[in-house]
């Protein structure tokens, strides 16, 4: 009899090891899809070959600003007067433009590239700069702000008239001042592609939601991202939809598929043939389109957001799983003498 009862009391504690075992693979199991919620596949299927109209004109409308002589993309919105016809910035500027032009015109896409790297390699550049992590290189985390580096030329007079003459610059990463907070979606989205980087999967996923939260679509805010930056300047940032939908993309964290088409559709809506099929650098709180210009930042970094490298070459599945030791410190490696605060994402 005691030996019945024994048998009796050890089938309960295996099956209760077994249950508890069960419940502890259902946890795992949901928190892998929560945070790694896709295969790449179809996904990237549908991105990839979503508004291919829409992509060929910033595409066309990029290559138009092609200056075969300096082999960049011409005009910026870099520093503090705001749009500068005659202006070239490397980072970010001909930094996005030469990977997103490969596809379409792979000749100028090489120019571009060779010359940027040219002007940054005369000054050392390491290759730390935030916005390299895009293209799942290392950066320090946090990610560094930015400084402007003059590389030619002079930059806009005091009173910020048109310049007539070429001015070459950059912005360069400033090792002694890392973000400390985020009021951008492309900040955020630099610092969470690094922790996704090292397979800090949760940390990535936090920060995703930070940015996540940030949209509205309502009667007060019309589709945009309300960041704090958003607020200071008094209108949506188009850059933010773009670094959005391209982390989505890179880290495949599921979001409702009703967010992410408003997400699109706002974007698209900002493409104006008043400003030669470019996209509006901003747009009212309303949803109605404020800006005077397009940009080559944006039409690049918009045009990145559906290129279907992210997947395949910059972001594979197969980085959702691993843990990488390879992070520059966040010391970086040397520093530059600041001309201005950088204001881009």
């Amino acid at each position: 009899m005691a030996a019945t009862k024994g048998l009796f009391t050890t089938r309960k504690v295996i099956m209760a090891i077994i249950i508890i075992a069960i419940i502890l693979i259902g946890i795992y199991v949901a928190l892998t899809f929560y945070y790694r919620p896709s295969n790449v596949g179809t996904e990237e299927t549908d991105y990839a070959s979503k508004f291919l109209t829409n992509r060929q004109q910033l595409a066309e409308w990029l290559l138009s600003k092609y200056n075969s002589t300096y082999q960049l993309i011409q005009g910026s919105d870099i520093g503090r007067c705001g749009y500068q016809p005659n202006a070239f910035d490397l980072i970010p500027t001909n930094f996005f433009a030469s990977k997103v032009l490969e596809p379409y015109n792979a000749t100028v896409s090489n120019l571009i590239r060779n010359a940027t790297n040219n002007y940054l390699g005369k000054f050392g550049y390491q290759h730390d700069d935030r916005r390299e992590v895009l293209f799942g290189n290392a950066i320090p985390y946090p990610p560094d702000k930015s400084q402007k580096l003059n590389i030619s030329g002079s930059p806009p007079p005091s009173d910020c008239s048109l310049m007539t003459s070429f001015w070459i610059v950059t912005e360069w990463p400033n090792s002694t001042s890392p973000y400390t907070s985020y009021s951008s979606v492309g900040t955020i989205v630099t610092a969470l592609l690094e922790k996704y980087r090292e397979g800090d999967l949760s940390t990535a996923r936090s920060l995703f939601n930070i940015a996540l939260g940030w949209w509205h679509s309502d009667s007060s805010y019309n589709g945009g991202f309300l960041t704090p930056g958003a607020q200071k300047a008094g209108n949506f940032l188009t850059r933010d939809i773009c670094y959005f939908l391209f982390a989505q993309r890179a880290t495949r964290f599921a979001i409702s598929s009703t967010i992410l088409n408003q997400v699109e559709t706002r974007l698209w809506s900002l493409q104006n043939s008043s400003l030669n099929n470019g996209l509006s650098v901003a747009y009212n709180f309303d949803g109605t389109s404020g800006a005077t210009h397009s940009s080559a930042n944006i039409n690049s970094l918009c045009l990145l957001a559906f290129d279907a490298r992210i997947q395949s070459t910059w972001w594979p599945s197969s980085r959702s799983t691993q843990s990488t030791s390879s992070v520059i410190p966040s010391s970086g490696l040397f520093m530059v003498v600041a001309i201005t605060e950088g204001k881009k994402d």
